[in-house]
């Protein structure tokens, strides 16, 4: 196995376990846009020192190894983006935006079709022409392809991971926008501050935020975010809560109350 494998089968392993361990998606999304270009540069440090060893690893290289970290380099980075525009616009804008990212890179499949036609076919004819430097250096894709970096791309390495990017874009894209990446709808709390305070208060002993390691303030502040409600003053409204001599917790208990009513209805 030569190095590139190697270091290809290592980044395949650690994108794994970014699944594997459940990473909230735009921190995966981030992680592997990063990891992606770590390893390209790995990469092209070894091929500056050490070069291929062969033409047969020359050509897997192109072919099997760079296209597909470039591809999920992309497909991510377009994913980054579309989080953004999620978290920004309406779900019909958001719907034209991945439907414009995804033509983009559809117009690899028909502008290169007889490229396309060749991937799929599993054919290894030209495998020369189109995954070699030396070979595809005057080709007219090497001069109409941005950045292209002429020392360290066949050019075809940058088509074929463009139309691999359109197939992990189309399914991760999917899944987020179906599960993951709505707008967070905009709650406002309408009863009074005070009620907002005791459910706080309620949380925060109850030790139900990361293994009770939260502090009164930190939930007060993510709740006051949620809610749309100032609860700056969390400290001085808590003690006021707490020195009630009539009331109690009057909205907890209201809320049980009305909990429970709502329970014994269903199982009549």
């Amino acid at each position: 196995m030569s190095k590139f494998n190697e270091m290809f089968k290592a980044y395949n392993s650690e994108i794994s376990e970014l699944y594997a361990q459940r990473t909230e998606n735009k921190a995966r999304t981030g992680l592997i846009v990063e990891m992606s270009d770590h390893v390209l540069e790995k990469m092209r440090e070894l091929f500056d020192n050490d070069g291929f060893q062969s033409p047969s690893d020359e050509i897997d290289f192109f072919k099997s190894i760079k296209p597909k970290i470039l591809a999920q380099r992309i497909a991510n980075s377009m994913l980054l983006d579309l989080l953004l525009k999620q978290r920004i616009n309406s779900e019909e804008e958001f719907e034209k935006c991945k439907q414009d990212k995804l033509l983009q890179l559809k117009s690899y499949f028909s502008e290169y079709a007889e490229f396309y036609k060749y991937i799929n076919s599993q054919n290894t004819c030209r495998d020369e022409y189109y995954f070699t430097l030396h070979a595809s250096k005057t080709d007219i894709v090497t001069k109409i392809l941005p950045n292209i970096d002429k020392t360290f791309s066949t050019g075809y390495d940058m088509i074929l991971a463009y139309i691999l990017a359109c197939d992990i874009l189309t399914e991760k894209a999917e899944i987020l926008h179906e599960n993951e990446w709505k707008p967070v709808p905009q709650l406002h709390w309408t009863s009074a501050k005070y009620d907002l305070v005791e459910l706080v208060l309620a949380l925060h002993h109850q030790k139900v935020f990361n293994n009770g390691n939260s502090d009164l303030r930190e939930i007060a502040l993510a709740m006051g975010q949620i809610f749309n409600m100032n609860l700056n003053d969390i400290n001085r409204a808590s003690f006021s809560i707490k020195n009630r001599k009539r009331e109690g917790s009057k909205f907890l208990h209201e809320l049980a109350s009305n909990l429970n009513r709502i329970i014994s209805e269903s199982n009549r």
